[in-house]
Protein backbone atom coordinates (compact mmCIF):
# COMPACT_ATOMS: atom_id res chain seq x y z
CA UNK A 1 0.00 0.00 0.00
CA UNK A 2 1.06 3.37 -0.83
CA UNK A 3 1.74 6.19 1.60
CA UNK A 4 0.77 9.85 -0.23
CA UNK A 5 2.39 12.52 1.26
CA UNK A 6 -0.30 14.96 3.23
CA UNK A 7 -0.02 18.35 1.77
CA UNK A 8 -1.37 21.89 2.93
CA UNK A 9 -3.37 23.97 0.61
CA UNK A 10 -1.78 27.56 1.45
CA UNK A 11 -4.98 29.48 0.61
CA UNK A 12 -7.41 27.48 2.95
CA UNK A 13 -5.17 25.92 5.57
CA UNK A 14 -6.62 22.38 4.93
CA UNK A 15 -4.75 19.14 4.99
CA UNK A 16 -5.12 16.55 1.61
CA UNK A 17 -3.76 14.43 -0.50
CA UNK A 18 -2.84 14.38 -3.88
CA UNK A 19 -4.29 11.85 -6.10
CA UNK A 20 -1.78 11.00 -9.97
CA UNK A 21 -4.76 12.85 -11.92
CA UNK A 22 -4.23 16.21 -9.81
CA UNK A 23 -7.38 15.62 -7.71
CA UNK A 24 -7.46 16.17 -3.81
CA UNK A 25 -9.00 13.76 -0.82
CA UNK A 26 -9.62 16.17 1.56
CA UNK A 27 -11.37 14.82 4.89
CA UNK A 28 -14.83 15.78 5.92
CA UNK A 29 -13.33 17.73 9.26
CA UNK A 30 -10.61 19.01 7.28
CA UNK A 31 -13.74 20.89 5.48
CA UNK A 32 -15.30 21.71 8.52
CA UNK A 33 -12.33 23.65 10.05
CA UNK A 34 -12.15 25.67 7.36
CA UNK A 35 -15.87 26.69 6.82
CA UNK A 36 -16.00 27.19 11.27
CA UNK A 37 -13.37 30.19 10.34
CA UNK A 38 -16.09 31.78 8.15
CA UNK A 39 -19.18 34.01 8.67
CA UNK A 40 -22.57 32.32 8.18
CA UNK A 41 -23.73 33.59 4.83
CA UNK A 42 -27.43 34.08 3.42
CA UNK A 43 -27.48 33.72 -0.14
CA UNK A 44 -29.93 32.62 -2.42
CA UNK A 45 -33.43 33.83 -4.94
CA UNK A 46 -36.77 35.24 -3.14
CA UNK A 47 -39.92 36.55 -4.85
CA UNK A 48 -39.70 40.74 -4.79
CA UNK A 49 -41.71 41.87 -2.03
CA UNK A 50 -43.85 43.98 -5.08
CA UNK A 51 -44.38 41.66 -7.24
CA UNK A 52 -44.03 37.51 -7.13
CA UNK A 53 -43.30 37.35 -10.74
CA UNK A 54 -39.52 38.43 -10.10
CA UNK A 55 -36.89 37.04 -7.89
CA UNK A 56 -34.30 38.81 -6.21
CA UNK A 57 -31.16 37.42 -4.88
CA UNK A 58 -29.23 37.41 -2.26
CA UNK A 59 -25.07 36.57 -0.98
CA UNK A 60 -24.11 38.42 2.10
CA UNK A 61 -23.04 37.99 5.56
CA UNK A 62 -25.83 36.82 7.60
CA UNK A 63 -24.40 39.39 10.82
CA UNK A 64 -23.60 42.10 8.18
CA UNK A 65 -27.76 41.91 6.85
CA UNK A 66 -28.62 41.58 10.62
CA UNK A 67 -27.20 44.57 11.72
CA UNK A 68 -27.77 46.82 8.52
CA UNK A 69 -31.90 46.01 8.14
CA UNK A 70 -34.87 46.27 10.82
CA UNK A 71 -36.50 43.20 11.36
CA UNK A 72 -40.19 44.13 12.19
CA UNK A 73 -43.17 45.64 10.95
CA UNK A 74 -44.51 48.64 9.22
CA UNK A 75 -47.51 50.41 11.39
CA UNK A 76 -50.38 51.91 9.60
CA UNK A 77 -48.62 55.05 9.69
CA UNK A 78 -45.21 53.96 7.53
CA UNK A 79 -43.43 54.03 10.76
CA UNK A 80 -40.73 50.71 11.28
CA UNK A 81 -40.83 48.91 14.72
CA UNK A 82 -38.31 45.86 15.40
CA UNK A 83 -40.08 42.94 16.57
CA UNK A 84 -38.72 40.85 20.01
CA UNK A 85 -35.72 38.56 20.01
CA UNK A 86 -38.49 35.22 20.47
CA UNK A 87 -40.91 36.14 17.81
CA UNK A 88 -37.40 35.90 15.63
CA UNK A 89 -36.21 33.17 16.51
CA UNK A 90 -39.54 31.17 16.49
CA UNK A 91 -39.84 32.37 12.56
CA UNK A 92 -36.33 30.08 12.25
CA UNK A 93 -37.15 27.75 14.58
CA UNK A 94 -40.37 27.11 12.32
CA UNK A 95 -38.55 26.89 8.91
CA UNK A 96 -35.89 24.77 9.87
CA UNK A 97 -38.81 22.10 11.55
CA UNK A 98 -41.24 22.42 8.24
CA UNK A 99 -38.31 21.64 6.50
CA UNK A 100 -36.86 18.98 8.23
CA UNK A 101 -33.26 20.95 9.16
CA UNK A 102 -33.41 20.85 12.72
CA UNK A 103 -31.28 17.55 12.10
CA UNK A 104 -28.42 18.95 11.01
CA UNK A 105 -25.87 18.96 13.35
CA UNK A 106 -22.77 20.68 11.28
CA UNK A 107 -23.67 21.27 8.22
CA UNK A 108 -25.20 19.84 5.82
CA UNK A 109 -24.33 20.17 1.65
CA UNK A 110 -27.44 22.29 -0.72
CA UNK A 111 -27.58 21.58 -4.13
CA UNK A 112 -28.61 23.75 -6.94
CA UNK A 113 -29.05 26.73 -4.41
Amino acid sequence: MEVKDIKICEHYGYTYTENEDGTRNVLVREIHKVMDKKPIMVMGDYPNNDDEKYTEHIYTELETLLENVVIGKVDPFGKRHRVGLHKVKNIIENIYYKNGWEEILDYELVENK
